[in-house]
């Protein structure tokens, strides 16, 4: 989930492919003129018979890719746009001079589309935000360019010029992130009607600054485990990602505080490998 993909900023967002393989049936048909006579006029005739002939051909199995030639297509792919659905399940705490004064279950969903150049470093995405069970909302535009971040909300766009935080976007993008994680060897594979699955433990390190694109750490102890990874490919191309992962944040808020532990799952479709894309650069802003 990873997670990955394009970095939210200032908000505490808590962000098998059926192939047949089928034979094709030809058909050829040739006629055959057989002679009969006539037991009465003595005359000849000729009349047809007809056979059909059936050959099969079946298609070549789909390719089994090695790992090494997966890398290889991924580091390859320079632009590409995915779709991102992001669930974030908590359970909030607030203690007061020790005392649990309030507990609650929230759920957020993030749904999120980019476009990503890797080549020229340049990166847009628009995400909508749903907070159940109080029913808020919220939309968002965001451009990154280099190490600077455009973040345009409730007709605002704030500019924020951080390489460490820009960098997020590209390190832990869907295609950056499995190339990582496809330079070592997976703790699982599977091969199911043409569709490749990687299955890898995501390290705390990364969890942690998966974490901080939901969310600034900055005074916050952070708690990170159960991180899974699931790669697909098909015919060789990175087709989406899932990622799972638990966490706990405990912060001090005007000396109140606020234990969250939740579990966040994250489902990403890539598409439009190498389709450049042109992304507005925002002109007004608003430096953070």
């Amino acid at each position: 989930m990873k997670k990955i993909g394009i970095l939210l900023v200032g908000i505490l967002l808590i962000s098998i492919t059926a192939g047949c393989i089928g034979g094709k049936t030809s058909s050829s048909s040739s006629t055959l003129m057989t002679q009969s006579t006539s037991s009465t006029g003595g005359t000849t005739t000729s009349s047809p018979i007809s056979t059909t002939s059936t050959t099969t051909t079946t298609s070549p199995p789909l390719k089994k890719y090695t790992r090494e030639e997966l890398l290889g297509l991924a580091k390859s792919i320079k632009y590409f746009t995915f779709t991102d659905n992001t669930t974030m399940n908590i359970q909030l705490t607030l203690k007061v001079n020790g005392t649990i004064m309030q507990r609650q279950n929230i759920t957020f969903e993030l749904k999120r589309k980019a476009y990503v150049d890797l080549k020229n470093r340049i990166a847009e995405v628009n995400g909508t935000t749903h907070v159940y069970p109080n029913g808020g909302s919220s939309v968002s535009h965001q451009v990154v360019v280099g190490d600077t971040i455009y973040i345009a909300t409730n007709g605002i766009t704030q500019e924020i010029n951080n390489a460490t935080i820009a960098n997020l976007t590209w390190n832990y993008n869907p295609v950056s992130f499995a190339v990582l994680y496809l330079t070592e060897k997976p703790n699982r594979t599977e091969f199911v009607n043409g569709t490749q699955f990687l299955y890898y433990t995501i390290s705390n390190e990364d969890l942690r600054n998966m974490m901080s694109m939901f969310s600034p750490l900055k005074g916050t102890n952070v708690s990170v485990w159960n991180g899974i990874l699931e790669l697909r490919f098909k015919n060789g191309k990175l087709i989406s990602e899932r990622t799972m992962y638990e966490f706990k944040l405990v912060m001090m808020m005007n000396r109140n505080e606020v234990i969250e532990v939740g579990k966040v799952y994250d489902e990403i479709h890539i598409y439009d490998f190498d389709v450049k894309k042109h992304v507005n650069i925002p002109e007004k802003s608003v430096k953070a």
